[in-house]
C-alpha cells in the first residue's frame, strides 16, 4: 500500500533519531564525561517534556533543539555552518511535519535530502536508509512525470520510424576476419611464429620485412629492444638478459607509470550538491534540444537558455568544491604494502594547481631532488644493475614505483644526474658516467667524472659506481716516453685525467728494476679574473657571477677570496650638484676606499703628466 509523503516524512523522523542520538550523547560525554546529561539538560532551562531523560532519549526534537542551542560549546568544532543550516531547517521541517502539515513530493524529497546530508556528516549508518527512501521517491516522482506527459500526448499523432524495423543484425554489418567466421583462427595470426618465419611461411606481415613494418609501428621500448640485441649478437654491449612486458588492449601507460598519478576524489556530502546540480542541467539541455516538439514558443525558448546557462555556472561553481580531495598512493619499501593518504585541497586556484601546491606542501612531489639523495635510493633499494645502472632505466623506475620520491617530471632526474656527475666528492657521495659498456674489453666507454655534463631522461649513457669508474681511471693513466734530462735520469710524463701531467725521474736499480719517483706538478693557487657588467642589470650579473664563480671559490679549506667592484663613468653633460652630492654621500656610507668626480681640467693635467 502506497504511503503519503506525511508519513514518509514522519519514517525518516525516527531514522533520523536513531543516528543522532548516539552522536550528541558522544559528544557531550567527551566534553563534559560523567555529567553530560546534566550538561545537556541546561540547555532546556525549565521545559518539562525533558524532564530527567538523558540524551540518548531524547526525541528528534529535542535533540535537534540540542544541537542548536549547544552549538558553540559542544558541535561547533566538529560540524561546520553548512550542517548548522541543516540543523536548523530539520527543526521547521520537524515542527511543519508535527502540526500535520502537507508535504508535497518537492519538500518531502528535500527533507529527505537534508536528513541524509546531516546524517552522513555524523557518520551514521541511518543515512543510507533514508537515501534509500529519498530515491524511492524520486523514482515515483518520475514515473509520475512520465504518466503526465503521456496523458498530454494521447490527443497527438505519433509515427514511428520505418527505419527502426529495418535495421540489420549487426554481423551484416560488421564482417568478422575471414579466418574468424570459419573458425580457422590460429594464434600465429594475432602473434608471429618465429618458426614460420625462420621457415619462410605465414603472412606476408612477418615475411617480408616491408610489409611488417608497414603494420608495426616502432615504439621507443621496441627500438632500444632490438638495438640492444643487434649489440649483444655482434658483440658491442647490450643485456645479457632482458624483461618483457607486453600489454595488450591499450591505455595501459598510466598502471605502468603508477608513481606519476595522484587522483583528485569528491567529498560525499558534495558530490550530492554536484549530481543535483548536474541533473538540472541535463534537464533543461534536453528542453532545448525537445523544444520543438515540446512546441515551444520564443519566449519560452530564451527562458529554457537563461536557465540552462545560470545551471551551467551552478555545475561549473561546484565541481571544485565537490573534488576537495587528493588521494595520494604511498609505499615506504618494496616490501611493504601500497597504503593511500588523503589530503583536502583548499584554495581558489584551479583543481591542478591546488593539488600540485598541497602535494609539494607535503613533499609528496619533489621539484628538486638532490644528486646525494639520488645516490642513496639507488643505494638502499638497490638500483644498480652490477656496477652500473642505465639513466632510461632509472627514469623508468622513479617513474614506475612508489617507494621511490614522485618527481615532477623525468627533467628533475637529469639536473640531479648533471648535478652528481659535476661533483667534486663524486667519489664518495654521487657516482660517474659512462656513454656505454664494452662486455668484451670489460670496460666502460666515455667515462666520465667530475665535470659537467649535459644529461637529458632519454639519454642512452651509463651511472657507474664511483670506485669502479675509479679503479678504470687509475688503470688507464697513460704514460708518455722515457727522456734522458741533463743529470742522465730518464724523465716520465704521466698524463692525468681531465688535463694536466705529472713529470718525474726514472733511474735503474740493481736488478734492472725500473725505480721511478715523481714529483707532482706545481698546484695552482692563485686566480684572479675580470669581467664587464650590464651596467642596467649590476645585480643580475653579480649574483650569477656570485653563485657560479666566487661560490666555488670560496667553499676551499683556507681560501681568502677578495672580490673588488670597479666603477668607471663619463658624463658628456657634466654632473649636476644634487647627483654629486648624493652618490658622494652614498659612496661614503657603503665604504668604497676610493671615490670621486674629475672635471676636464684635472683629466687634461693626468694625461699631460703620463
Amino acid at each position: 500500500m502506497a504511503i503519503t509523503n506525511q508519513e514518509r516524512v514522519g519514517k525518516a523522523m525516527e531514522l533520523l533519531r536513531s543516528g543522532l542520538a548516539p552522536f550528541v550523547a558522544r559528544e557531550f560525554k567527551s566534553l563534559h564525561n560523567e555529567q553530560a546529561d546534566e550538561a545537556a539538560r541546561r540547555y532546556f532551562g525549565d521545559d518539562r517534556t525533558v524532564g530527567k531523560k538523558s540524551v540518548a532519549e531524547l526525541d528528534v526534537a529535542a535533540l535537534l533543539r540540542l544541537m542548536w542551542e549547544a552549538w558553540n560549546d559542544v558541535f561547533g568544532g566538529t560540524l561546520g555552518r553548512a550542517e548548522r543550516s541543516l540543523v536548523s531547517e530539520l527543526r521547521d521541517c520537524r515542527n511543519k511535519w508535527a502540526h500535520q502539515e502537507p508535504f508535497s513530493s518537492d519538500d518531502a524529497d528535500r527533507a529527505l535530502d537534508s536528513m541524509s546530508r546531516l546524517l552522513t556528516a555524523v557518520s551514521a549508518t541511518e543515512a543510507d536508509d533514508i537515501g534509500k527512501m529519498k530515491m524511492e521517491l524520486r523514482r515515483l516522482i518520475y514515473d509520475e512525470q512520465v504518466r503526465g506527459e503521456k496523458r498530454k500526448s494521447t490527443s497527438s499523432v505519433i509515427e514511428v520510424s520505418t527505419t527502426t524495423s529495418t535495421l540489420k543484425p549487426w554481423r551484416e554489418i560488421v564482417t568478422p576476419h575471414a579466418d574468424v567466421a570459419s573458425g580457422r583462427y590460429q594464434q600465429a595470426e594475432f602473434a608471429a611464429d618465429l618458426w614460420q618465419v625462420h621457415l619462410g611461411e605465414g603472412s606476408d606481415e612477418y615475411r617480408k620485412p616491408p610489409e611488417f613494418f608497414r603494420r608495426t609501428y616502432l615504439t621507443e621500448s621496441l627500438k632500444r629492444l632490438l638495438v640492444a640485441g643487434v649489440q649483444r649478437i655482434s658483440g658491442k654491449g647490450g643485456d645479457p638478459v632482458v624483461q618483457l612486458q607486453t600489454n595488450f588492449g591499450g591505455g595501459n601507460t598510466p598502471r605502468l607509470y603508477r608513481n606519476t598519478l595522484a587522483f583528485l576524489a569528491a567529498d560525499k556530502v558534495r558530490l550530492q550538491d554536484l549530481d543535483e546540480a548536474v541533473r538540472k542541467f541535463l534537464a533543461w539541455k534536453s528542453i532545448l534540444t525537445e523544444q520543438v516538439a515540446l512546441n515551444l514558443d520564443p519566449h519560452q525558448v530564451r527562458q529554457a537558455e537563461n536557465q540552462k546557462k545560470a545551471a551551467e555556472s551552478v555545475v561549473t561553481a561546484r565541481i571544485p568544491e565537490t573534488y576537495q580531495w587528493i588521494l595520494v598512493p604511498e609505499q615506504v619499501n618494496p616490501q611493504a604494502p601500497i597504503t593511500w593518504q588523503a589530503n583536502r585541497l583548499s584554495g581558489s586556484d584551479a583543481l591542478a594547481v591546488r593539488a600540485s601546491k598541497r602535494l609539494r606542501s607535503d613533499e609528496l612531489l619533489v621539484s628538486v631532488l638532490g644528486s646525494t639523495i639520488l645516490r642513496k635510493h639507488i643505494d638502499d633499494v638497490p638500483l644498480w644493475q652490477g656496477d652500473h645502472v642505465a639513466i632510461k632505466q632509472l627514469v623508468e623506475h622513479f617513474a614506475r614505483y612508489h617507494y621511490l620520491p614522485r618527481l615532477g617530471g623525468p627533467e628533475v632526474l637529469a639536473h640531479s644526474i648533471c648535478e652528481g656527475i659535476g661533483l667534486l666528492t663524486w667519489q664518495f657521495d654521487t657516482f660517474a658516467y659512462a656513454e656505454s659498456y664494452d662486455e668484451v674489453a670489460k670496460r666502460y666507454r666515455g667515462l666520465r667524472s667530475g665535470q659537467l655534463i649535459q644529461i637529458t631522461a632519454d639519454n642512452s649513457g651509463l651511472l657507474v659506481k664511483p670506485d669502479v669508474a675509479k679503479r678504470q681511471m687509475d688503470s688507464e693513466v697513460p704514460l708518455s716516453p722515457c727522456v734522458p734530462n741533463a743529470n742522465g735520469d730518464s724523465v716520465v710524463t704521466i698524463d692525468v685525467p681531465g688535463g694536466g701531467s705529472i713529470g718525474g725521474a726514472v733511474s735503474e736499480s740493481r736488478g734492472g728494476v725500473v725505480s721511478r719517483s715523481v714529483s707532482p706538478a706545481p698546484k695552482l693557487r692563485r686566480f684572479h679574473g675580470t669581467v664587464n657588467l650590464d651596467p642596467t642589470r649590476v645585480g643580475r650579473d653579480a649574483s650569477r657571477i656570485a653563485d657560479e664563480v666566487i661560490a666555488h671559490l670560496a667553499g676551499q679549506v683556507g681560501a681568502d677570496v677578495t672580490v673588488t667592484l670597479e666603477i668607471a663613468v663619463s658624463l658628456p653633460d657634466g654632473a649636476s650638484e644634487q647627483i654629486v652630492r648624493i652618490v658622494t654621500e652614498n659612496s661614503r656610507t657603503l665604504k668604497f676606499t676610493s671615490h670621486g668626480f674629475e672635471n676636464d681640467a684635472d683629466l687634461f693635467n693626468l694625461r699631460s703628466q703620463n
